[in-house]
């Protein structure tokens, strides 16, 4: 799991590459919260487009975030959610709390135009054509929800 980042005057962008599960949070956490302590930016905005798989500890992952901000006297904005994350936020409640996006792109400083930072030793850096991917393009999205399974669009006993 990695995590890259794109600063555009106030607003920072942390896009989430693979899977969040109990392992990967605490590290993302970690690194989120670093750069937006150096930052603080007035909107933070999580981008899921590149995430493969989604726990309940993604859930805790947004709800920190979500504090930080507050904290920070910012706001957060969800962006990219596959249908099936989109579900599990929306019956955990986050989303009358945040404000949620769909089909966006990470868009780069027009000054520069950098690539994104990845913040794990040894990953080539994210780069915006990448970050473009959409939940149709990308059928591999898997979530787990303790209350209601599904995998690749089954639900029940056959998610299997």
């Amino acid at each position: 799991m990695g995590v890259g980042f794109g600063l555009e005057e106030d607003k920072l962008t942390a896009v989430l590459v693979g899977e969040i599960d109990h392992h990967t949070a605490a590290s993302l956490r970690d690194e989120i919260d670093r750069k937006a302590g150096q930052v603080k930016p007035k909107e933070l905005k999580l981008d899921f487009s590149q995430v493969t798989f989604m726990d309940s500890s993604g859930i805790g992952l947004m709800m920190g975030r979500y504090r930080l901000m507050e904290s920070l006297k910012g706001r957060l904005t969800i962006l990219n959610l596959s249908p099936q994350m989109e579900r599990i936020v929306s019956l955990s409640g986050i989303s009358r709390l945040v404000n949620i996006e769909h089909d966006c792109s990470v868009e780069e400083p027009e000054e520069t135009a950098p690539d994104l930072e990845t913040t794990e030793e040894g990953e080539e850096p994210i780069k915006s054509e990448e970050n473009e991917k959409t939940a149709e393009e990308d059928s591999s999205r898997d979530i787990y929800s303790h209350s209601d399974r599904t995998v690749n669009g089954r639900k029940g006993a056959d998610a299997t």
